[in-house]
């Protein structure tokens, strides 16, 4: 699922509402075999797509944090909280230490965030002539501009809404993507190094012959043309 016009996180809210409300009031469905009506409650199985996709759809930073993956515990292990370091001076350094040590990054939130914090900037700012104003006045105004983004709404309607749809687990549910995080990424590169030390040592035409005399018996291949193999990757 993707759009050159919509963000990943408002897809995501558009297909949790679409599968939520079938779930809710069932869709009607004739089964053909046992010639009677039935009632499908559909729910979501996984979500499929690449590394930086999943990671978003997990409010996951990526490789850009001490745990860089969303499935494993690849990282050291650091005790955090949520705290209000937003609404004090130098949030956006915070905030970015905050991502890298958690690996915490919703993009659903992140531009109520992130005008929060540029909004604090400015009310902390002193201009000629002017008083500074006071913290306590700029946690309120920033708490008052807060509520008037949210319009409303509760603070969960501003957060990922993945990460609470029944059935769904969204750091188990993301199956890893093979192509680039296996074939093109540890596949890719040991067989890069590989190549360039046989080919240093003069020895890519024995790699090739034992390459060619492997029984391809079971692979699903009826031939391997190492000849092919050994031109592209040398």
């Amino acid at each position: 699922m993707s759009s050159p016009h919509a963000a990943p996180m408002e897809l995501m809210w558009a297909m949790k509402q679409s599968i939520c409300n079938a779930a809710t009031s069932g869709v009607a469905a004739w089964d053909c075999k046992d010639n009677e009506e039935v009632l499908l409650i559909p729910c979501g199985l996984f979500i499929a797509g690449d590394n930086p996709m999943q990671a978003e759809e997990c409010s996951h930073a990526g490789l850009n944090c001490n745990y860089f993956c969303q499935m494993c515990d690849v990282g050291g292990m650091k005790e955090y909280k949520v705290s209000e370091d937003a609404l004090k001076p130098g949030a956006t350094e915070k905030i970015k230490n905050f991502v890298s040590t958690t690996g915490i990054c919703d993009m659903a939130s992140t531009p109520i965030i992130n005008t929060l914090v540029e909004l604090g900037k400015m009310l902390r700012k002193r201009t000629a002539g002017t008083q500074a104003m006071s913290k306590a006045e700029v946690t309120a105004a920033l708490e008052k501009e807060f509520e008037k983004i949210l319009q409303g709404d509760k603070i969960e309607d501003t957060l990922n809404p993945l990460l609470g749809m029944n059935g769904l687990d969204m750091h188990m549910d993301t199956p890893t993507e093979i192509l680039h995080t296996v074939l093109l990424g540890i596949v890719k590169y040991f067989c890069g190094q590989t190549v360039f030390l046989l080919d240093k040592a003069k020895l890519m035409n024995i790699f090739q012959t034992h390459l060619q005399s492997i029984d391809t018996d079971g692979l699903n291949a009826p031939c391997l043309n190492a000849g092919y193999i050994c031109t592209r990757v040398a």
